[in-house]
């Protein structure tokens, strides 16, 4: 059956598809990665309560593992620059230093955090209190605070405007609100969505793009659009899924610029001058992307994490965390790396 079986010390079966070199989910003890990233040549993941860091990039030697135990959903979230991990429950909110290989609580969000970013030299949180915050990277004061419910991401833009995507509420044809940070003024943006759970923002062109989801002839749709921050008059659709897509994402690349989107079919495609460009094709549907300087990552619907090219799109690897913090690194030529490897699957 082109079908390579393998059986673990413990009772589990491992299938290998000879053809596709698929590592098959019926794997029993593959355990689900919550987040991931790249940062200081290290890639980053985190798996229930544990950190797993990776710090040879190019090799995949064994990682360093943490075990995070003063968290409960910890998360990770990178820029070019800075490294936090975050606990979503309790609002413990830490950075990482470089130089002493570790992080340092720097302060804590009361009552948890929804959603996390960085932007524009502000962290962007909610908080499960139901109020969104700018808080100063220089000294983590709050620079901005605002009570608003039902809140599903946010974007500051050049400008110092501050964006909100929500649910829409009764006959209101708006799904964004448009703050001004610096007087607290609010407008309400119409666009005829039933929610807009996504912004991405291109600084270069003030582009804000926004993914939600639209009723047309009383059929349900997925939408991304394209809209300048001063003149929100011309929304436009670039790329539109039949039905309700709850797992597309949309991320900018920060160094060219280019939206990178799972929307549809899961399948990770950048958007380029001609149009929407897919990737190298991945084992499981993508349900989360994030972009770093010269990586594509990629949490998938098995659990996995795969990392590609940013330049290429080519696949470099995938991460499998197992339990008992074991781990296989499926690479290039269709090698592997693991930890007791031999216990969970042979070469391919």
């Amino acid at each position: 059956q082109n079908k390579i079986y393998a059986g673990g010390a413990d009772g589990n079966i491992t299938v290998v598809d000879n053809f596709s070199d698929v590592i098959s989910t019926e794997m029993a003890n593959l355990q689900s990665i919550s987040s991931s990233t790249y940062f200081d040549m290290s890639f980053f993941v985190t798996s229930g309560k544990t950190l797993y860091i990776f710090e040879n990039s190019e090799n995949f030697t064994s990682p360093k593992i943490v075990e995070l135990e003063m968290m409960t959903t910890p998360l990770l979230y990178a820029t070019k620059d800075l490294l936090f991990l975050y606990d979503k429950s309790s609002g413990i909110v830490t950075k990482y230093s470089p130089a002493e290989k570790s992080f340092k609580k720097v302060y804590k969000a009361e009552g948890g955090i929804e959603f996390f970013k960085v932007q524009n030299g502000f962290i962007i949180q909610y908080l499960r209190s139901n109020y969104i915050q700018l808080v100063n990277l220089s000294d983590f004061s709050i620079y901005f605070d605002y009570r608003a419910t039902n809140i599903r991401d946010a974007i500051l833009t050049n400008s110092g405007n501050l964006y909100l995507g929500y649910n829409r509420v009764g006959d209101s044809n708006s799904t964004i609100l448009m703050i001004n940070t610096g007087s607290g003024e609010s407008i309400q943006v119409d666009t005829n969505e039933q929610v807009t759970y996504q912004f991405a923002y291109n600084p270069n062109t003030d582009t804000i793009y926004t993914l939600g989801l639209e009723n047309v002839d009383n059929q349900t749709r997925t939408v991304i659009k394209a809209i300048n921050s001063e003149d929100w008059t011309t929304p436009r659709a670039i790329f539109v899924a039949d039905g309700e897509d709850n797992s597309a994402r949309i991320e900018i690349d920060t160094e060219n610029y280019y939206l990178y989107t799972n929307i549809g079919d899961g399948t990770i495609k950048i958007l380029k001058w001609m149009g929407f460009t897919p990737v190298e094709n991945i084992s499981e549907n993508s349900l989360k992307i994030s972009l770093h300087t010269n990586f594509i990552l990629s949490t998938n619907g098995n659990g996995s994490i795969t990392i590609f090219d940013i330049f290429s799109g080519k696949k470099i690897a995938e991460i499998y965390i197992l339990k008992d913090k074991q781990w296989i690194a499926t690479i290039k030529d269709n090698k592997y790396k693991s930890d007791q490897a031999q216990d969970f699957v042979i070469n391919f």
